[in-house]
């Protein structure tokens, strides 16, 4: 009888049933690109000299902690479910380091830590950014694959991790500065994405992204190292 085990052994024609639970995600690069872009906004335009006194630390240690560290971690892990490497390195990247800059800064309004000059000669403050840079031109050299926004939002936070870098180890206010106006532009860049990100799934394509002949060439759906899969919202 088909179906059914002969004795002692297995029927390999049993007709086995397997279930495949699929977990719809919207685009996790959305919420992250936006959380970047506060943090970044927050972090850079006081890096810049906008603003700042000796009580900064205090109030804008909350926002930098869960808006531009734990939200932008959260969409990380998000990105790894979704299969989109490049946004979980991007995303982990860049969420440590406002999670580990709100907890300094957090440490310094305690009084923890002495409050000094961060124009002054830091290279342990720089070896962060050597750190950021190595990950962000991964990033960046990667992105020319999605699309041209994303590449112009990485090249930018290059261009400013690399100044910022520089300035930390010669101690040069102006090179730290130009760094940081650099970071201002990539997060400004960062904000267009993820509002077209919002636009393209509500209202449709209206706003352009530049997507790379890879991504247009891509399948709707991937099946990478030989696990089926959807593919990574783009």
């Amino acid at each position: 009888m088909a179906g059914v085990a002969p004795m002692g052994g297995y029927d390999h024609h049993r007709d086995i049933g397997s279930t495949i639970f699929l977990r719809p995600l919207a685009p996790p690069f959305a919420l992250g690109l936006a959380s970047y872009w506060a943090g970044s906004w927050i972090f850079f335009t006081w890096l810049a000299g906008w603003y700042g006194g000796p009580t900064s630390h205090f109030w804008f240690w909350p926002f930098l902690f869960f808006f531009g560290g734990v939200a932008q971690f959260t969409c990380a892990v998000k990105s790894f479910w979704a299969r989109d490497a490049l946004a979980t390195v991007w995303l982990g990247t860049w969420s440590s380091f406002y999670l580990a800059f709100a907890i300094w800064s957090l440490m310094v309004s305690l009084g923890v830590l002495p409050l000094e000059n961060i124009y002054g000669h830091q290279p342990e403050l720089g070896m962060w950014f050597v750190v950021l840079l190595a990950l962000t031109i991964i990033c960046m050299i990667t992105s020319l694959a999605r699309d041209l926004v994303l590449f112009i939002m990485k090249f930018l936070a290059f261009i400013a991790t690399l100044l910022i870098f520089i300035g930390f180890f010669v101690h040069s206010t102006g090179v730290i500065r130009a760094g940081a106006y650099f970071g201002i532009f990539s997060a400004i860049v960062a904000f267009y994405r993820s509002f077209a990100y919002l636009v393209w799934e509500n209202m449709g394509p209206f706003l352009p992204v530049f997507r790379s002949p890879i991504t247009l060439a891509s399948p709707p759906v991937k099946i990478p190292y030989g696990e089926p899969g959807v593919k990574h919202g783009n």
